[in-house]
């Protein structure tokens, strides 16, 4: 099938059609060899022949006629010449050296033998050596053997040979483009009507007709011929036939000539008329093809469209709408070229096509359309123009070039979505191709469209687009030279998403990026700026507890803004430890994780501000995670920082005092404290403060309670000092007097401090003065006191009544011992009935008890009293009833006053409340209690003596000093335990050390709520 124009149409630059077509010489030599050469040969038989030829001459004697040897030259030379034409045939049109001889040969025979020749020989020999000379270029000596033969005319040689010398002469003029000259050799030819081959004289004369502009002339002689088979015909074995493929030349040439001029559909029509059935479509394309080859677009338009109306072949309905897209678009019809080109690829994707060399000549030729399209329009691109890349690329997939002009097209319309994934196909594509090579041109334009997809993405606005083009920067080229660019981008969108986490993370590795090479100023500054933006981040999502790690990494791999980094690491720290520090839920190891981050921290480039700060807070969680040595420890650090604000001081030297403390290290806390200012408390608390701590250190604290009373206006202030003055007084009772202004407005707190006195120093004298005052008597320290005086009267008393006997040894001594018993009794009775007045129930058992055991003994004792001799027995019997009448009253009330003490022994309430009275006693007071406790079990039942007797025991057993030492080591050893706390509070309690005390009170209470 052909698919261009016949081989016999060239257009030269000056604008001049030659017709070569090998075959015409062929033609022509064929003709005048008739009569020598009609039998067909190989190029075999024609050797052998010229062999057995050049033998016969060889051998020739002159014995044979000159007619003969002349008939044997021709015959070889015309076999020579025509072995040399077949060599060309078979060298498909290449000359040799073999071909030359045989043709110099032939040459230099019929040189030899023509003149020889008569007439009619002749000229066909001298037409055989021009076509020769012709063949080896020696075209002048060719036109020499043409022109004697018209030359001498008709009066030598044959009307039909010199209208073929006409003829060949033109041909020879032709080929040499003298058109004007070889048209009137035709043209004379032509009158000697002897002259065969007249169709194919026309049709010469036609093209140089065609060839001088006479295009129409020109046109109607190809007409001529075609209307007239005599004109086709050719001579053969059989006798003349038509020379098919002669007709076919000739109406392949007429489209040539109609394409010249005005083709209309008459034209189209004569030519399909005059066309053969077998190249009719061939033809009609052909005129398509020439019309658009010579510029003829609409023409060309109009045949393509009449081709494709009946056309059913698949590739030649998708050729055509090829050509149409183009022609279209040559008329800057830009939408109807991007119709065609939709349906000519619409067929291609549907029906496929074949075969696929020439689809490929197709495909190029519809990318050669776009390419020019994109060229000429260049700045100014049209939507059609996307469209006409759009479609080509949904077909063509392959094509990473194609598909960046098509991003290109798209990138200036604006639209930078469609140019984003242009860009995203030609990277693939060209990543695929450099897998296979390595090109510079591909690698270009590789990158080019790598970030031209970022481009877009971000022209666009579409975070979700612009992710998706640095990802896919990252995953072909993740080490291009703008990879670490295109990552901090990747980031800024996360960052701009608050997706925080991701920002961050994102941020520090492009910060942390090692790069040897290529790493140059400005691609630091861009990881200087993701450290920065890692860190804001970090910030925002909330992940403060990193920020220290990030920023101490950024301060070694950034050493100019090192300093600049390790202070934001410094800030982190201290905020993420401010919050684990003011939250009462942070466990231990969270404090102590945080204390430890403190310690480390690194200093370099610190601020004395900035170092007392990070020191305070250190402070603070030593503290509450009660390391005392690290609290000492931070608290010396902080008193170091030079230009310490005074409050920083007092905080340090507050913590030390506290360290001391909990190390029972009194004197050491009191010597700090007397130097601290304190200034939160008043003068007063700052004196109680020191009296505190210089009772604790063993020293003399008597100068800061005085000055607590000089300075404090608050009452409890000053009933704590006075009391405390009065306690630690050698004269109490004196120190009593001259601070009772303090004290006796807390009738409680100054009853219990004379009760404490009384116990201490045993004066009744003293306790009696106090006791006369309402105040006192009424409290229950008052009571406790005159109990105690009146139970002291009240063992006297026992001790004498118990000590009274009866004397038997006469009746005056029986009645007067007898007398003073019973005064004794009076006075038990007197006792108990001022006991019960009292409503004292301690009181009332003893004095009971006295009256109960003295009226059962008196009754006893009577009972037993001798009868006298001289006595009578029935005197005896009255005596002895006597005896009975009078002792009967006191067995009686002893059976009474029983039966009541019985009353008091069995309420427990009030024998539970002597016990607790008794263990919550301290110091001499305890003994006060004691000693009434010793009256009670003195005369309780067996079962309440013991526990009295136990709760006594209990009571006065005081720890010794070994004890308290040790209980004060395992506190010092052990400073938090609240249960070694408690231990030593209860030995100092009962050694009635109230100073101790209170610290370990206090110290109790700080460690469970929490050290602070």
């Amino acid at each position: 099938m052909r698919t261009s124009l016949p081989s016999a149409i060239h257009i030269a630059n000056a604008g001049v059609i030659h017709f070569v077509k090998v075959a015409l010489v062929g033609l022509v030599l064929s003709a005048a060899l008739s009569v020598y050469a009609s039998e067909k040969m190989d190029f075999e038989t024609h050797t052998l022949l010229i062999t057995k030829l050049e033998r016969v001459l060889e051998n020739s004697t002159g014995n044979g006629s000159d007619a003969d040897s002349l008939e044997v030259r021709l015959r070889l030379a015309d076999l020579l010449a025509e072995r040399a034409r077949l060599s060309i045939v078979a060298a498909e049109g290449k000359d040799s050296a073999a071909v030359t001889r045989d043709r110099r040969r032939a040459l230099q025979i019929y040189s030899s033998a023509v003149e020889k020749s008569e007439a009619p020989r002749r000229a066909l020999v001298l037409m055989q050596m021009a076509h020769l000379l012709e063949a080896t270029g020696e075209i002048k000596k060719a036109l020499q053997k043409y022109e004697r033969i018209v030359r001498e005319g008709t009066e030598t040689y044959p009307a039909a040979s010199v209208g073929h010398a006409l003829a060949s002469w033109g041909d020879a003029l032709f080929r040499k483009g003298e058109f004007t000259a070889a048209l009137d050799k035709f043209e004379s030819s032509l009158k000697f009507k002897e002259t065969e081959r007249r169709g194919y004289i026309m049709y010469r004369a036609a093209w140089c007709r065609l060839n001088l502009g006479q295009q129409t002339i020109a046109t109607q002689g190809l007409i001529e011929i075609l209307r007239h088979p005599e004109l086709l015909t050719r001579k053969t074995a059989n006798g003349s036939e038509i020379d098919v493929s002669f007709r076919e030349d000739i109406a392949r040439d007429l489209v040539a000539f109609i394409a010249r001029g005005e083709v209309s559909r008459e034209k189209v029509d004569l030519l399909l008329e005059l066309t053969p059935e077998s190249i009719r479509r061939e033809n009609l394309r052909a005129l398509a093809g020439e019309t658009e080859r010579l510029g003829k677009k609409k023409e060309s338009i109009f045949v393509w469209s009449m081709i494709l109306n009946d056309e059913t072949s698949t590739f030649e309905k998708i050729d055509g709408r090829v050509r149409l897209a183009t022609l279209e678009w040559g008329l800057n019809r830009k939408a109807q070229a991007v119709e065609q080109l939709t349906a000519a690829l619409a067929t291609w994707k549907k029906e496929g096509c074949r075969p696929s060399e020439e689809c490929q000549a197709v495909q190029s030729r519809i990318r050669k359309l776009i390419v020019d399209w994109n060229r000429l329009e260049k700045e100014r691109v049209s939507p059609e123009l996307l469209a006409a890349y759009t479609l080509y690329n949904q077909q063509f997939e392959t094509e990473y070039d194609m598909q960046f002009w098509a991003a290109q097209t798209a990138r200036l319309l604006n639209k930078y979505n469609e140019a984003s994934e242009f860009y995203r196909r030609s990277s693939i594509l060209a990543h695929r191709e450099l897998k296979k090579k390595e090109d510079s041109a591909i690698q270009k334009m590789f990158e080019a469209a790598l970030v031209a997809q970022i481009e877009m993405a971000e022209s666009g606005g579409d975070p979700s687009l612009q992710l998706k083009a640095y990802d896919h920067y990252l995953d072909l080229n993740a080490a291009g030279g703008r990879a670490l660019e295109v990552r901090y981008q990747r980031a800024r969108v996360f960052y701009d998403q608050n997706r925080h986490e991701k920002a961050a993370e994102e941020f520090r590795d492009i910060a942390l990026f090692n790069e040897k090479k290529n790493s140059d100023a400005k691609r630091n500054e861009l990881r200087k700026k993701a450290a920065d933006l890692a860190l804001d981040a970090l910030v925002l999502a909330k992940a403060e507890d990193r920020i220290e790690r990030w920023a101490t990494e950024f301060a070694e791999t950034f050493p100019s803004a090192r300093l600049e980094y390790l202070a934001i690491a410094r800030r982190a720290v201290l905020k993420d430890v401010a919050t684990v520090s003011r939250d009462a839920k942070s466990s231990d190891s969270e404090l102590k994780r945080a204390a430890r981050r403190l310690r480390d921290l690194n200093l370099d480039g610190a601020s004395a501000t900035e170092r007392a700060l990070i020191y305070k807070n250190h402070l603070v969680l030593a503290v509450r995670i009660r390391d005392l040595e690290e609290t000492r420890a931070a608290a010396d650090r902080l008193l170091g920082v030079s230009g310490l604000q005074a409050e920083d001081r007092e905080f340090a030297m507050e913590k030390k005092v506290w360290v001391a403390e909990m190390r029972l290290e009194f004197d050491s806390a009191y010597r700090m404290s007397q130097v601290m200012r304190m200034p939160k408390a008043s003068e007063a608390e700052r004196h109680m403060r020191l009296a505190y701590l210089a009772e604790l250190a063993g020293r003399n604290p008597t100068r800061h309670y005085q000055a607590v009373l000089e300075t404090s206006r608050a009452k409890s202030t000053l009933e704590l000092a006075a009391t405390r003055l009065v306690r630690l007084s050698a004269r109490p009772w004196k120190e009593l007097a001259r601070l009772e202004r303090y004290l006796k407005g807390n009738r409680d707190l100054h009853s219990s401090l004379v009760l404490e006195l009384y116990a201490r120093t045993g004066s009744r004298s003293n306790a009696e003065l106090y006791l006369s005052r309402g105040t006192v008597r009424s409290s229950d320290a008052g009571q406790t006191i005159s109990r105690s005086i009146q139970l002291q009267a009240i063992n006297r008393f026992d001790q004498e009544i118990s000590a009274h006997r009866l004397i038997t040894s006469s009746d005056a001594r029986v009645q007067r011992t007898l007398k003073a018993r019973l005064a004794l009794l009076a006075k038990a009775d007197q006792l108990a009935q001022d006991a019960i007045r009292s409503k004292d129930w301690r009181l009332q058992v003893v004095t009971l008890s006295i009256v109960g055991r003295e009226n059962e003994r008196l009754y006893n004792e009577i009972k037993k009293l001798p009868v006298p001799v001289r006595l009578s027995v029935a005197e005896r019997a009255r005596y002895e009833q006597a005896l009975a009448a009078q002792s009967a009253p006191f067995q009686a009330k002893a059976e009474q006053v029983s039966r009541k003490t019985a009353e008091f022994w069995n309420n427990g309430k009030a024998l539970d409340s002597l016990i607790a009275d008794l263990q919550a006693s301290t110091g001499d007071v305890t003994r006060v209690l004691a000693e009434e406790a010793r009256q009670l079990a003195y005369r309780a039942p067996d079962s309440t003596r013991a526990r009295l007797e136990r709760a006594i025991r209990e009571a006065m057993d005081r720890p010794s000093a070994t004890d308290v030492k040790n209980a004060r080591h395992k506190l010092k050893s052990d400073p938090f335990s609240i249960h070694q706390a408690k231990m030593l509070k209860t030995m100092e309690a009962e050694l009635g050390r109230d100073a101790m005390v209170a610290h370990l009170d206090a110290r109790v209470l700080q460690i469970e709520g929490g050290v602070k």
